[in-house]
């Protein structure tokens, strides 16, 4: 092989490998972004919209399914912070437009939460099977409490875990397979007719 061949085999090798670590470097990024959007998500999917309930209020109702049901130790609500004590399922009932009465079904296991302005603990769900005004109230306290309802966000929250996971998984899985391949990538060896003292013996 003459010194031309051997020149166009190194820059050959050595722009594919280049090429393998850019495709790693890239792979890496995308699954790092992908990982930051699902974690964005999960936490936009979780959608209980706290309110102070002083014996009774309405609740204006745009989407029917499943809805959660919290109870708040902390929030903050239109830059004000409120406070609320515990409340259970039982004390908790919704009246629907047509004046059924509806209540709270308790969760086999509570779910707690927590963010930089709320604190509180999932502890039942509801079935809302119509859009309207219905009406909440609350028994067994003498002061208001704090509630957080809105439509059941598991599912969108399970979807953005799972999918942003296994998105990332396979991307990292690219990234480092690219990676491996270009470290294992033979170093250019430069062969010719011999060195200039070589020639001169």
């Amino acid at each position: 092989m003459g010194p031309s061949c051997s020149r166009v085999f190194d820059v050959g090798g050595m722009t594919a490998r280049r090429k393998l670590v850019c495709v790693a470097i890239a792979a890496g990024f995308a699954a790092a972004v992908l990982l930051l959007v699902g974690a964005v998500m999960v936490v936009q999917s979780f959608s209980l919209t706290p309110r102070v309930v002083d014996g009774s209020t309405s609740l204006d109702v745009r989407s029917t399914g499943t809805w959660l049901v919290a109870s708040e130790q902390h929030a903050r609500i239109d830059g004000v912070d409120y406070t609320g004590s515990d409340v259970e399922p039982a004390d908790i009932t919704l009246v629907s437009p047509a004046g059924v009465s509806c209540d709270i079904e308790p969760l086999e296991q509570d779910i707690a939460y927590r963010t930089p302005d709320r604190e509180g603990m999932v502890i039942g769900k509801v079935l809302i099977d119509r859009p309207g005004v219905w009406r909440l109230n609350v028994a067994n306290h003498g002061s208001p409490v704090l509630l957080a309802m809105g439509p059941d966000p598991i599912a969108a929250m399970t979807w953005w875990v799972f999918g942003a996971g296994s998105g990332a998984i396979v991307l990292l899985g690219i990234a480092l397979g690219c990676g491996w391949v270009a470290l294992r990538w033979p170093s250019p060896v430069h062969s010719g007719r011999g060195s200039p003292i070589d020639q001169t013996r």
